[in-house]
């Protein structure tokens, strides 16, 4: 399961390209956002109802990435995203699987650590807290510190179906 958008970013390729190094090494396929552009040959799967205007949210990406995994027999998922964004990838995956009753194991990709906080933070991004460690600090403090009621409300609304 790979997190980030849009492809064109360093750091969403860096996450790409662990993401690639992981499916290979497992001989499997990765569930991911449509900014995520894996290496040929790699199966890659999708969430369903993303645009590039439209983009889901961690809580989204888990909730979607369990439901792929039950439908497709999977009872692993390997997580990689920032490194800075990590563990709340992994709450919100866990929470999932518990959610949905689900016997799927969570656990980080270890090719993340190949990155530093130089490939994560980029002032580039269109995101201001993606810029900065410290924007990032601020906004996923709040977010771990939010009763998970209420950070379900905010982020776990479902993705509409994609319009085609």
């Amino acid at each position: 399961m790979a997190f980030g958008i849009p492809a064109t970013l360093w750091s969403n390729r860096c996450i790409a390209e662990a993401a690639s190094w992981r499916a290979l090494v497992l001989r499997g396929p990765v569930f991911t956002q449509i900014g995520i552009r894996m290496w040929d040959g790699i199966p890659t799967f999708q969430i369903p109802g993303e645009s590039s205007t439209s983009w889901a949210t961690t809580m989204q990406m888990a909730f979607g990435a369990v439901d792929w995994a039950q439908k497709n027999g999977i009872d692993e998922l390997w997580i990689v995203a920032a490194r800075s964004h990590l563990a709340r990838a992994l709450r919100d995956v866990r929470f999932a699987v518990r959610k949905a009753g689900a016997s799927i194991e969570v656990r980080a990709a270890p090719e993340v650590g190949n990155f530093s906080d130089a490939d994560w933070f980029r002032k580039e991004s269109g995101q201001l807290r993606t810029r900065s460690r410290f924007f990032w600090l601020c906004y996923n403090t709040a977010l771990f510190l939010v009763p998970m009621g209420i950070y379900l409300r905010i982020a776990g609304r479902p993705l509409r179906p994609a319009v085609t």
